[in-house]
């Protein structure tokens, strides 16, 4: 758990196109997940849907009961481009649909597209500093290589966790 403002990925392959949270404030003891898919293949509601690699902006994400959280959402560092390459069969026990696996913004170390993007992040704010939350990354690419990223989530205290996307279909970095 932690409290986050600012999430980042470092490193060179596909970056994310799902990202889960939940918030659990302990007094209310309530959940409320928000789901977010980074491509260019919109994923249904609740599904909050980010299509821009360099300039994704929400004011207001809502949850998955459709209820508006209060959390703005942007990207702050820009990513190289879309991944259409990700799985269209994730793991059913993930509940994630394949319009968001099947596609996801992504950085890269080596020069693609006539671009490096080593680094990229977005930005969550108007976060409950007295809440605790739960992040979760999903990433695939069909592949063979490795594909790992760097999930840096930074706020009262920093987390790092790694993922490799090539032909991910079951893991999320937590």
């Amino acid at each position: 758990n932690i409290h986050s403002s600012l999430l980042s990925s470092l490193a060179a392959a596909a970056v994310f196109c799902a990202c889960l949270f939940a918030t659990s404030p302990a007094a209310a003891q309530t959940v409320s997940t928000i789901l977010i898919d980074f491509g260019s293949d919109p994923s249904p509601a609740p599904w909050v849907n980010v299509s821009s690699v360099s300039s994704g902006l929400v004011e207001d994400l809502t949850d998955a009961d459709g209820v508006a959280t209060g959390v703005r959402f942007e990207v702050i560092d820009r990513f190289n481009g879309t991944n259409t390459n990700g799985t269209k069969t994730p793991d059913p026990a993930l509940g994630l649909p394949a319009t968001a696996t099947g596609d996801s913004f992504y950085g890269n170390t080596a020069v693609f597209n006539n671009r490096t993007e080593p680094t990229a992040a977005i930005r969550l704010s108007n976060l409950d500093p007295q809440t605790d939350y739960t992040l979760g990354m999903f990433a695939s690419r069909d592949a063979s290589d490795n594909r790992q990223a760097q999930y840096r989530c930074e706020g009262s205290e920093t987390l790092v966790r790694y993922l490799n996307a090539s032909s991910n279909r079951s893991q999320i970095a937590e």
